[in-house]
């Protein structure tokens, strides 16, 4: 179930005999839950990926400045 700042906003419950039915409600929670979840594993897997990719290029810097200053000393 994909969720989306509109659709919670535009969601709409009926109301059983004593207001909103209990089993809509609790789907629809468990949907959003299940959502939550999920975005927030992706983002932690994002966060580690961008982690590496900054390691990566200060890597990438270092072996930059040591050809540059083999450059000049070959100049």
């Amino acid at each position: 179930m994909k969720i989306t700042a509109l659709a919670i906003h535009e969601k709409e419950f009926n109301h059983g005999l004593r207001g909103y039915r209990e089993d809509e409600v609790d789907d629809f929670l468990d949907g959003i839950a299940a959502e939550v979840d999920r975005l927030t594993k992706e983002n932690e897997a994002l966060v580690a990926r961008f982690r590496e990719a900054e390691t990566k290029i200060a890597g990438f810097d270092s072996e930059r400045n040591a050809i540059n200053s083999a450059l000049l000393i070959a100049q």
